[in-house]
């Protein structure tokens, strides 16, 4: 046996990165090869959006040509047209708040804030008669609610949590992982199971590869800590297969989970092309449009066309 002293000699040193070449090239087969239909590192087209959406957290498309967007700190809906590159109307809900996203069915919005708060907001066709309903979620601040998305299928709202996986009140912890609920638009309740649980550990080994394993072991020898590194920021489901798409800015990480709540594959995001990937939205035709916060320059939208014939 090796004692602690003898571990990282430049012999042994040399055979773990040959370990961990053996087994990044394992992960590979272990973990199915799953091709994306999209070709992420070349939009299709970019949108670039004004000073006033530098911090665009969340979308939704309403038609071919027309988008709903929010920003963090404004209290405000967007209705942008793809083709102008223009807001061609506003609809403020707020003064302020940390929103995070978004959903638009029919003439109704729902708004999504960090704390856990739902807002019902309609009809957007008269926003002069506008109404603001807060439907009651038992999630909190603790859970960093960001991603908000509508399962057509089962007629439920989806909420991604950043944060704290499980509902203050409930005995199971969800340790590891990352929880995604349900809430019911007619009986207006939350389900405190969660709908979809991610393992966050299958999540870095399906970005990273295996040897990430051998990497957090010598990490761990000299007490250097890792970060969970998956946050769900934004979430859509496609409507021509039923996958669900989590993206998330912490690690600039891409998910798709299959209609049965499998992790199918997980992409790490050009960092070049994807400054901060926060909201993520299809079009009828299957496109995926996927919004960036702006940073130190302005926010934009990616479009990346739907490919039918993979390579």
């Amino acid at each position: 046996m090796f004692s602690n002293n003898t571990l990282f000699t430049p012999a042994t040193i040399g055979i773990y990165l040959f370990i961990s070449v053996i087994l990044s090239n394992c992960s590979n087969q272990l973990f199915a090869p799953i091709i994306v239909p999209y070709k992420l590192t070349e939009p299709t087209e970019t949108f670039t959006l004004k000073k006033s959406l530098n911090e665009v957290s969340g979308l939704n498309l309403v038609s071919d040509s027309n988008a709903v967007l929010i920003d963090d700190e404004v209290g405000t809906l967007f209705f942008y047209n793809l083709l102008s590159e223009e807001i061609i109307k506003k609809i403020k809900f707020s003064k302020g708040g940390d929103w995070e996203d978004l959903v638009v069915k029919g003439d109704t919005a729902y708004v999504l804030k960090s704390n856990g708060t739902l807002l019902e907001i309609a009809p957007l066709s008269n926003p002069g008669a506008l109404t603001i309903k807060e439907l009651k979620t038992s999630l909190t601040t603790a859970n960093d609610t960001e991603g908000l998305c509508y399962d057509k299928k089962r007629n439920l709202l989806l909420i991604a949590c950043k944060g704290q996986p499980w509902i203050k009140k409930t005995s199971e912890r969800y340790t590891g992982m990352r929880a995604i609920y349900s809430f019911d638009i007619v009986t207006r309740k939350l389900n405190t199971t969660p709908d979809i649980l991610i393992d966050i550990n299958k999540v870095e080994s399906m970005v990273i590869g295996m040897q990430k394993n051998v990497i957090r072991r010598l990490m761990n020898l000299y007490n250097i800590s890792t970060k969970q590194s998956f946050q769900p920021a934004g979430l859509a489901i496609h409507p021509l297969n039923g996958d669900m798409y989590v993206v998330s800015a912490v690690g600039n990480v891409l998910l798709i989970i299959n209609p049965d709540r499998k992790l199918k594959k997980a992409v790490k995001l050009s960092n070049k092309a994807f400054k901060q990937p926060e909201g993520i939205t299809f079009d009828r035709e299957g496109n995926l449009y996927i919004s960036n916060e702006g940073k130190s320059g302005k926010g934009n939208i990616l479009k990346f066309s739907y490919k039918t014939q993979l390579e």
